[in-house]
């Protein structure tokens, strides 16, 4: 298992409402999933942004040159 820390957010009182019915009791595994989500999106697109359009390249080189820009 990864190392954790524990972070607080603030959110609207019907936000978190909806995130505790959601998470079906464990609201820190339904944020960890929905942080890492967020961040994939992300990072999809940056390489979009960046000209990146599939697979048939180096994923890897192309990622190493994007985030040197």
């Amino acid at each position: 298992m990864a190392a954790t820390t524990t972070i607080a957010v603030s959110v609207p009182v019907d936000l978190a409402e909806a995130v505790r019915a959601a998470a079906g009791g464990n609201v820190s595994a339904f944020a960890v999933k929905a942080f890492r989500e967020a961040v994939m999106r992300d990072s999809l697109a940056k390489l979009h942004a960046a000209g990146y359009t599939g697979p048939g390249e180096d994923l890897q080189e192309f990622a190493d040159e994007a985030t040197d820009r």
